[in-house]
């Protein structure tokens, strides 16, 4: 879509009104996640195909701040394909269908899973920290081995997120490209090569983590 700019949240209720799902209020021009016990969904209800995403984002606690920012998904209101369906991640929340963009310094891990054997998935993971792609093998440490996991996304940290310090992130998606940048710094650079998710064009949204609370503003796409 490069060259033309939209406001998706621009700090006023109307362009807060156009947004679908959940989880999210609007509290003084700000875009504030309220979830509560569990998942939510608050997206733009248009399709990009290539863009470049600007956000500035807030957190309000350092050890309670969960959330992310989803691209490429599909209809969240729609039946997932027999191929994503029988992946385990039916609910919406989740978007097996696109890609989420993670925000989480303590990169908390999944209690439901394991990393290598190790149950629950440890924290502290690159894979599911800040500016990741989330879930996608990044090359971390098989701490019980002298190997690591494979390196499907080539991620490197970013500056630490600052309670009531607002950071920007930027996201750009060309093809099957994708690229991260948190606070100007690129965190990831991801080539997509499955062919039943991050179908273009898709949705963008943003996700509210139960009990954490994370502010957005100034969401706009070119």
């Amino acid at each position: 879509m490069y060259g033309r700019s939209v406001d998706l949240f621009d700090g006023t209720l109307d362009s807060f009104s156009r947004w679908r799902g959940t989880g999210m209020a609007f509290i003084s021009g700000e875009m504030v996640s309220c979830a509560d016990d569990k998942l939510h969904l608050f997206y733009y209800p248009e399709r990009f195909t290539d863009f470049r995403l600007h956000a500035e984002l807030r957190i309000f606690d350092e050890s309670r701040h969960n959330s992310g920012v989803f691209v490429r998904f599909d209809d969240p209101d729609a039946p997932l394909s027999p191929a994503l369906a029988g992946r385990g991640l039916d609910d919406p929340a989740y978007l097996v269908s696109g890609f989420e963009v993670q925000i989480d310094d303590t990169a908390a891990g999944d209690r439901r899973k394991d990393f290598y054997g190790i149950h629950p998935e440890p924290d502290g993971l690159y894979k599911n920290r800040t500016g990741a792609i989330y879930k996608i093998p990044a090359g971390d440490r098989i701490w019980h081995g002298d190997g690591h996991d494979v390196e499907t996304q080539s991620y490197v940290p970013g500056p630490a997120l600052v309670p009531g310090r607002w950071i920007d992130v930027d996201i750009e998606v060309r093809g099957d490209d994708y690229s991260v940048w948190i606070a100007g710094q690129q965190t990831t650079t991801f080539r997509n090569t499955d062919g039943d998710r991050g179908r273009s064009p898709g949705f963008i949204g943003v996700q509210a983590y139960p009990f954490h609370r994370v502010a957005w503003r100034n969401i706009s796409v070119r």
